[in-house]
């Protein structure tokens, strides 16, 4: 395993980012499942890592949901990372290249999948379906559940892909008369993709002193 293949895929993933800084902070969480702010390298990529879901506060405001997640910049705060970003990671650093399929092929083996294939169809049509938005719907879901023989299945997907970091329900953006939402992990797509959020990182991120805000009440 060798860093320096992970640098080079970051830097031709994400032109113009610290690819070394941010190899070293992945890799360690990579390795261990997690770091602290203490083994960050600042805070801006900290807020990169968190905005394309390399990285999730362990902090939480009511649960694991990640739009429940409180980033907190400070001493004492810890960052884990989602399973199949994990194995994106790993394999990068292996075989200098970011390759979601295998990241959530070895996910669905480790955790005994038995429709590994059908699972993987059924990705590639929600990758597909949110590449404009970054988000799946319920209903198109379950669509795609039907479409690739899986719909009596479907709970456990849900849950499946929850667990290992591939999608996150978003409560409090779904309307209340419409379907729920999901977003879609970022780093599941070959190629960054701007799905029009306002605070989508726009230019190169360079560490920066670290500040150590207040943290929100417990």
């Amino acid at each position: 395993m060798k860093i320096s293949r992970l640098v080079e895929v970051l830097r031709e993933r994400f032109p113009g980012l610290d690819a070394p800084s941010l190899a070293k902070v992945l890799l360690l969480a990579a390795e261990r499942g997690k770091v602290s702010y203490e083994e960050a390298v600042g805070d801006e990529l900290l807020l990169f890592a968190e905005e394309e879901r390399l990285l999730l506060p362990v902090r939480t405001s009511r649960g694991l949901a990640w739009e429940d997640r409180v980033l907190v910049l400070a001493s004492g705060e810890e960052y884990e990372m989602p399973t199949v970003v994990r194995h994106l990671v790993l394999r990068a650093a292996e075989a200098g290249d970011w390759d979601p399929e295998y990241a959530v092929r070895r996910y669905l083996e480790e955790i005994g999948e038995a429709e590994v294939e059908r699972v993987l169809d059924l990705l590639h049509r929600v990758l597909e379906g949110g590449r404009r938005t970054g988000r799946v719907s319920a209903e198109q879901l379950r669509r795609y559940a039907e479409e690739v023989g899986l719909s009596s299945s479907l709970s456990r997907l849900i849950a499946e892909l929850k667990g290992g970091g591939v999608i996150s329900p978003c409560l409090r953006t779904s309307l209340p008369s419409g379907p729920l939402q999901y977003e879609i992990n970022p780093s599941l797509y070959r190629e960054p993709r701007d799905f029009n959020r306002a605070s989508r990182w726009r230019g190169p991120v360079r560490p920066r002193s670290r500040r150590t805000p207040h943290p929100p009440p417990s």
